[in-house]
C-alpha cells in the first residue's frame, strides 16, 4: 500500500510540474489585481525576480550558445518588467527577492546535473514565461487606466515575443 501512494504521489507530482502553466486557475488573481494593485504587483515581481535568476544562472552554466543568448533575452525582458513595475508601484513595495516556493524551484535547477540542465532550464524558464503572460495580459485587459496598466500592456507585447522565441528554441533543440 505504501509503495502505491508512493507511487501516486510521483505521478501526481510530475503532472502539476509538467502542466502548462495557462492551464492553471489565474482568474481569481486576475480578478482581484483589478482592484488591487498589490494583487499584480507582488506575483508579477516575483515571476520576474525567479525568471532573471534562473536566466542568469542558465548564462553561467550552459555550454549551449542559444540557450546562453536565450537566457540574456529573458534577462533583458525582465529586468525591464520589473523596473517598470517598480516604478508604477507607488506606495506598493515590490519584493526585493525570491520568496520560498520560488527559491526552492531555483535551489533544484541549480543542482541539476550538467547532461540535465538545459532541459530542466528551458522547461522552467517556459513555465515562468506562461505564468508572467497569462499574469501580465490579464492585467493589462482588467484594470483599470495609469501607469501600472500601461507597464503590464507594454511587458505582456515583450513578454508574448518572448514566448515565441522560446517556442522556436525549444523546437530547435528538439530536432
Amino acid at each position: 500500500m505504501r509503495i502505491f501512494t508512493v507511487a501516486a504521489a510521483a505521478v501526481m507530482l510530475a503532472a502539476a510540474i509538467e502542466a502548462p502553466v495557462a492551464q492553471q486557475p489565474a482568474a481569481p488573481v486576475l480578478r482581484q489585481a483589478a482592484t488591487n494593485p498589490a494583487a499584480f504587483i507582488v506575483p508579477a515581481t516575483e515571476i520576474g525576480l525567479l525568471q532573471l535568476a534562473i536566466a542568469r544562472l542558465a548564462v553561467a552554466r550552459t555550454r549551449d550558445t542559444d540557450i546562453a543568448r536565450f537566457g540574456n533575452y529573458v534577462t533583458q525582458v525582465f529586468n525591464g518588467a520589473n523596473q517598470a513595475v517598480a516604478m508604477a508601484a507607488g506606495d506598493i513595495e515590490p519584493p526585493r527577492a525570491l520568496d520560498r516556493d520560488r527559491q526552492g524551484l531555483y535551489d533544484a535547477l541549480e543542482r541539476e546535473g550538467d547532461a540535465t540542465f538545459d532541459d530542466a532550464y528551458l522547461r522552467l524558464q517556459g513555465r515562468g514565461i506562461d505564468e508572467a503572460i497569462t499574469l501580465y495580459s490579464g492585467y493589462a485587459r482588467a484594470a483599470g487606466p495609469g501607469p501600472l496598466k500601461d507597464a503590464a500592456s507594454r511587458y505582456a507585447d515583450d513578454i508574448a515575443r518572448l514566448r515565441e522565441a522560446y517556442q522556436k528554441l525549444v523546437q530547435a533543440k528538439a530536432r
